[in-house]
């Protein structure tokens, strides 16, 4: 079966070393555009998803 998102979701790692460069807006744009299109418990679309770009905000967190 020739199934791309399964081979790559198969494959995923977690990283734990981040760089100091920025995401381009097209690749967080379809990060969330997948995202969003997860399936969730009975349809309901409770989730929420908030990129953060400013170094300060994080460190907030």
């Amino acid at each position: 079966m020739d199934n791309k998102l399964l081979e790559l979701t198969l494959r995923r790692r977690s990283v734990r070393k981040y760089k100091n460069t920025k995401v381009d807006d097209a690749v967080i744009e379809e990060i969330m555009k997948v995202a969003l299109t997860a399936p969730t418990s009975f349809g309901h679309k409770a989730v929420e998803f908030v990129a953060v770009r400013e170094p300060e905000m994080i460190l907030l967190h």
